[in-house]
């Protein structure tokens, strides 16, 4: 607040006497089943009030109709077999199968007036922000403000003018669900099993850990395409949280991170990876943003800040790259036009503080999705590589070198075979459209010997949607000077999406739609 005028704020708990009888519910309970009730009174004499009986309030008819087969039933069954022991037969209701209809008809069809439930207000916060605390849950949460006025000219005691108090109500508060399930490292080569990597580090000299991971920016999570999952959970709100605390148990030194949205890295990513010890550099894609200032995604790189230091840092605009390729090529609009898709890379040098006196060169890139725009991904993966040599140039040609990214292509496309072989193979270019000739202008050869650390064409699924599920992430590596010791085992499909029965990511668990890939390596030392 600033200057005389002010915000009053108060966070309650509303606590409804009378809740909803269905597990899990929780919701202000609004009509009464009265042949439960009776059967309360029936069965405890020294009850007097029909609403002792919890299990007779429901919120909704729905739920009164969902309970009827799994509760009533039975209850009606124990009681009748108590009251036939106490001779209160004449008194029950239902005790034939014409009442029993009869009270099944009054589920069908029950009473929709209004009762009596009085919430209780329990004050819980007194801040315009409040963190639901395990006693909210099952509750909702009230939010009261006011304006509060002084006035500057006004005598020391004289009392403030305040405004009327506005409210808003929560939906029932939800238990926060586990986190995503443990996933172990594996050694390499003998896949043998080792200790959480939650509970464990790099501690080698010349040692570390990389992760890669496409986060799903809030500016591409919607509910039209993403309406298998839970708007709470699809809310970036939630998934921040839980896909920090995900990539928070992996211990990670070094995070190659892909949609990262540019207004989330400023407010929530970058201050909450500093708390644990991270710094980053972040390059937002050449495009307009979607809507307001900062509402575009881009790639970021964050690194231990107590394991490594920063030497250089070099941005790549494919954009810029293109413009480069047709600046003196005629004829070449439409071209340029298909080509300009804003996508970005980031390459960084990183002095290790471990005492070994070793470097390693880290890129990270996303590439463009369209799978009818080939050529585009090609050209851009061909200028990524390219730019990859000139700055190891710049830096040292034996620096190792780890590369991170979702390439959006798989195991079987041009792009991973240039990648990963050196080049493309003349009757594998010639399957591709070209309509713009794009193609012609690339060298799509290097000379880097990458190599990927989760397979040789083989990887598993790391892309997981209701229409496509496929292998779009990778962890690459120089294989002359650094070799990857362990990895981070892929979960199954199975695993992934039977989690809330949706059959597709992001769900309550995993807030991406990709899953993250991380492994741990060792610089050789040549002697």
């Amino acid at each position: 607040t600033h200057g005389a005028l002010s915000v009053s704020a108060r966070w309650n708990r509303l606590v409804p006497r009378y809740i909803c009888a269905v597990a899990g519910c929780q919701k202000a309970a609004t009509m009464q089943f009265e042949p439960l009730a009776k059967l309360r009174r029936l069965g405890e004499p020294d009850a007097t009030d029909e609403t002792d009986n919890p299990m007779s309030w429901y919120c909704s008819p729905g739920c009164l109709r969902g309970a009827w087969k799994s509760h009533l039933r039975g209850e009606q069954r124990r009681a009748y077999k108590e009251a036939e022991g106490r001779g209160l037969l004449s008194h029950l209701a239902p005790k034939s199968q014409k009442a029993f209809e009869e009270a099944r008809e009054q589920v069908r069809r029950p009473s929709l007036g209004a009762v009596a439930n009085p919430v209780q207000r329990v004050e819980v916060g007194y801040l315009r922000k409040y963190t639901p605390a395990p006693e909210d849950v099952g509750f909702r949460l009230e939010f009261a403000c006011r304006y509060v006025w002084r006035d500057p000219k006004a005598a020391a005691n004289t009392d403030p003018e305040l405004g009327p108090v506005l409210t808003l109500d929560s939906d029932p508060t939800l238990p926060l669900p586990p986190a995503p399930p443990a996933r172990p490292m594996l050694a390499l080569p003998s896949g043998e099993s080792l200790p959480d990597p939650a509970t464990t580090r790099a501690k080698n000299r010349g040692s570390f850990r990389v992760l890669t991971y496409n986060i799903l920016a809030e500016i591409y999570a919607s509910t039209n395409r993403h309406d298998y999952c839970p708007p709470w959970a699809l809310a970036w709100s939630y998934r921040r949280h839980n896909l920090l605390r995900e990539i928070e148990r992996y211990n990670s030194d070094i995070l190659c991170l892909q949609e990262v949205q540019e207004d989330h890295f400023q407010s929530h990513l970058e201050p909450a990876l500093v708390r644990l010890g991270f710094t980053g550099v972040y390059k937002a894609k050449t495009r307009e943003a979607m809507g307001r200032r900062g509402k575009i995604d881009g790639c970021a790189l964050f690194w231990r800040s107590d394991k490594f230091s920063l030497r250089q840092e070099h941005v790549i605009e494919y954009n810029a790259k293109a413009r480069e390729s047709y600046s003196d090529v005629s004829n070449s609009r439409a071209a340029l036009t298909r080509l300009l898709k804003g996508n970005v890379g980031i390459l960084v040098l990183l002095d290790l503080l471990d005492g070994s006196g070793q470097q390693v060169v880290v890129g990270n890139t996303h590439i463009f999705w369209d799978p009818e725009q080939s050529e585009v991904k090609l050209h851009q993966a061909d200028m990524f590589l390219e730019e990859v040599q000139a700055f190891l140039e710049r830096v040292g040609p034996a620096t190792p070198l780890v590369i991170g990214g979702d390439f959006n292509s798989e195991p079987t496309s041009q792009v991973y075979e240039l990648i990963a072989r050196g080049d493309v193979m003349p009757e594998r270019l010639s399957l591709l459209r070209d309509p713009d000739g794009i193609l012609d202008e690339l060298h799509l050869s290097h000379n880097l010997d990458l190599r990927s650390v989760f397979g040789d064409g083989n990887e598993l699924p790391t892309n997981f949607t209701l229409d496509y599920v496929g292998t779009l992430d990778y962890l690459f590596y120089r294989a002359d000077g650094i070799v990857p010791t362990a990895l981070l085992a892929l979960p199954m499909e199975q695993e992934l999406l039977q989690i809330d029965d949706c059959g597709s990511l992001p769900n309550t668990r995993w807030s991406s739609d990709h899953v993250a890939l991380m492994a741990e390596f060792q610089i050789l030392t040549h002697q």
